[in-house]
């Protein structure tokens, strides 16, 4: 990809990350506590984006959570009524985080001014080489013009010699006495016409062949390539990735679902739903759901809520593991979003856009992940108002197959059944 030396310049860079770290928007809807329990594992995502080298990913977390808790959930309607600790603890985290920002911001400015200074010098370099060539050609061409002008004056001198020797051999051995009676008449004498034509070109003249300063053979220069091939699509990061959202690759095991349906079978023979919570761990830039862990829950036939959510958050946090979504049964209909699940997934997906969902049909052998669509579903899930099953509209679609999903045959999912 042909990088331009302005998107390199440090300053726009820097713009460009923070441009990505303000870009936090709080749904009032959403309690104040889901919004502390996000900021913990967007630490912890910084944490493992710092310790792996990605100090761009990093930086941006760091101040996503410092625009978060700072400028954006002081807003909220209901933070006034949020727990005591949980604004305490908060702000002992984000005076450790502010260092940790700055500290990243330095280090990534200087090397962002390496980068800038290695590509202005490689366009320097290729300037001057171009105008070398430009030179070279440009001395080639007038050394060329200056042999053709020398051949049509040495033509045209040749041929003037000969008429002189022509002139000389007629005039003095046979010399004309005019008749003075004659009416005057024309000079009897004209010149023979030219043998060749002055401004034709002459016969092409090839110089001896000029080195080419680009040259291969050349061991200290080598030809800039660039592909030109449409710019990937950055992630909510800022970091190429390969999925249309720009969302990052969320992997799980085939026998994720297969094992959560054996724990569900008591309820499915029941036509009662069951629900777990999707959770694992970041690594290299994609997610990897690595535990599941099903919680006290509530259940009837099309609906499922899950009970005594601090001892969810207290596994998650004993275990280090991010929330990545939640998976549920569907005991005698297919596997699709009703709108209740759609609200419930709409918090998920607020939260971390990679969450999905994952419905089970037992009674159909199906199982599916669903997203909400992000340029549509899931602003319009979030505006909606209403509560309990109420129609939704289809077209254009609120969900689709989630499309950053990985299933694997291989691995395995840890189970935490706190039932």
């Amino acid at each position: 990809m042909d990088v331009s030396l302005a998107e390199l310049d440090p300053s726009y860079k820097c713009r460009r990350l923070s441009q990505l770290a303000s870009s936090v928007v709080i749904d009032p809807q959403i309690a104040p506590q889901k919004y502390f329990r996000s900021g913990l594992e967007m630490l912890r995502m910084a944490a493992v984006y710092l310790e792996e080298g990605d100090f761009e990913s990093s930086y941006v977390l760091y101040s996503k959570f410092i625009t978060l808790f700072v400028e954006k959930l002081p807003g909220h309607p209901q933070y006034n009524q949020s727990q005591a600790g949980d604004i305490t603890a908060n702000r002992k985290k984000l005076k450790n985080v502010f260092p940790i920002a700055e500290l990243l911001k330095v280090k990534l400015l200087k090397k962002y001014q390496a980068q800038y200074d290695k590509k202005k010098a490689e366009q320097e370099e290729v300037e001057r080489r171009l105008a070398e060539q430009r030179e070279l050609e440009r001395v080639e061409e007038e050394t060329k013009q200056c042999l053709r002008q020398e051949q049509i004056n040495t033509e045209q001198q040749k041929q003037l010699s000969q008429l002189i020797e022509q002139n000389q051999l007629i005039g003095p051995s046979h010399p004309l006495t005019p008749d003075p009676s004659a009416p005057p008449t024309a000079d009897p004498y004209t010149p023979p016409p030219l043998t060749a034509d002055p401004s034709a070109p002459p016969p092409p003249y090839e110089l001896p062949t000029q080195p080419d300063i680009y040259s291969t053979t050349d061991p200290n220069y080598v030809t800039p390539y660039f592909d030109r091939a449409t710019k990937p699509v950055l992630s909510s990061l800022g970091v190429p990735t390969d999925n249309k959202y720009g969302l990052r690759t969320l992997f799980f095991p085939r026998s994720l679902a297969e094992r959560f349906l054996l724990l569900a079978e008591p309820n499915t023979h029941s036509n009662m739903e069951t629900c777990g919570i999707l959770c694992g761990k970041l690594a290299r830039g994609n997610f990897t759901i690595t535990h599941l862990v099903i919680p006290r829950q509530n259940s009837t036939p099309d609906s499922c809520a899950t009970l005594n959510e601090e001892d969810i958050f207290t596994y998650q946090d004993t275990h280090e593991l991010i929330t990545l979504g939640w998976i549920h049964t569907h005991p005698s209909q297919t596997a699709f979003l009703s709108s209740v699940d759609l609200h419930t997934h709409c918090s998920y997906q607020l939260m971390m856009p990679e969450a999905i969902a994952i419905v089970c049909a037992p009674k159909f052998k199906d199982v599916r992940s669903f997203s909400l669509t992000p340029d549509y579903g899931l602003h319009f899930v979030a505006d909606c108002k209403q509560s309990g099953f109420h129609p939704h509209p289809t077209h254009p679609p609120l969900f689709e197959d989630s499309q950053h999903v990985n299933i694997t045959e291989d691995g395995d999912v840890i189970i935490a059944d706190l039932r």
